[in-house]
């Protein structure tokens, strides 16, 4: 299995990009709208920890990095988390999401998220993010 320089299993931008989806809260897959996968080090391949991840969400989803957003943003070690952060608010129309919104309309269609046919190692076995 290939890795990174840190021991983490090498992971490409599809496979990177299948599991961020499919960690999706199911309550909120029907606002689901786009997603940026980037690498934090070009240097090294995409892994649990070299990914800087944004999933943008449409309204009426909440939450996020602060409160005046709709999306998620994290690595991919720790995008669970962030989910726990986005809620589903109707009350969520204020000017400071006015231009985000602008971006994603009510009509912008949701994108399909298609399950994983097989479980992808993205995990350095025995690693639990204390390092």
């Amino acid at each position: 299995m290939r890795t990174d320089s840190w021991g983490h299993p090498a992971l490409t931008e599809k496979q990177v990009v299948a599991i961020a989806e499919n960690m999706i809260p199911t309550a909120l897959r029907p606002y689901y709208v786009d997603i940026d996968v980037m690498r934090q080090t070009l240097a090294e391949p995409y892994s649990e920890w070299n990914t800087d991840i944004i999933l943008y969400f449409k309204y009426p989803v909440a939450g996020g990095p602060s409160d005046e957003s709709r999306y998620a943003h994290s690595d991919l070690f720790h995008l669970e988390r962030d989910f726990k952060e986005l809620y589903i608010d109707e009350d969520s129309r204020y000017e400071l999401l006015e231009d985000y919104d602008m971006m994603f309309q009510d009509d912008t269609p949701a994108r399909t998220i298609k399950p994983l046919r097989k479980p992808i190692k993205w995990h350095k076995p025995g690693y639990d993010g204390r390092d």
